[in-house]
């Protein structure tokens, strides 16, 4: 069964991104393509206005993932709607979207809908859409503690390397 997303409206959904991010676009695709690859579904993420500078036109596919920009002066519902128009059986087509004029409009044609958060959240449960965990972090306390090491490791091996002779702090 495939599946046709109101990209902006699922974007305004999630926690970690919104539609002022310049690379939201971007990760929200990435999200998706594993939802693909791991689901064996295909999809398609319609976003509204012209591609972002890291998409490279406005209509991508992505293997099992088509990626539509609607372009200017144009809304992703109509091209959604014009989606579904051009199926042989919307019946079996799933649209993702919490704009309750396009839900009553896809399910006039029988497609199904899904509310975005309620996406969103499968997103969420499959750990697609979960930020690295503060354990995967390092702090910019740590980061400078690493950095003094090695940076110190290295200088003395190269005087090692220099003179023979040379021993470190720790076998003074």
């Amino acid at each position: 069964m495939p599946w046709i997303l109101d990209g902006n409206n699922l974007l305004a959904q999630s926690r970690e991104q919104n539609l002022k991010d310049p690379h939201g676009r971007v990760r929200l695709i990435r999200e998706l393509s594993e939802f693909c690859r791991q689901k064996g579904r295909t999809m398609t993420v319609v976003f509204d206005g012209d591609p972002d500078p890291l998409i490279p036109g406005r209509d991508v596919s992505l293997g099992p993932l088509r990626v539509i920009f609607s372009g200017r002066g144009r809304e992703a519902d109509s091209v959604i709607l014009e989606l579904l128009g051009h199926l042989a059986d919307p019946a079996g087509t799933t649209v993702v979207t919490s704009d309750r004029s396009l839900s009553d409009r896809a399910r006039h044609t029988r497609a199904k809908t899904l509310r975005s958060h309620l996406f969103r959240a499968t997103l969420r449960e499959m750990a697609i859409d979960a930020p690295p965990s503060n354990e995967d972090r390092l702090t910019p306390g740590e980061i400078e503690e690493w950095t003094r090491y090695f940076s110190k490791e290295r200088r003395d091996e190269k005087e090692e390397a220099l003179d023979p002779g040379f021993r470190r702090d720790d076998e003074r």
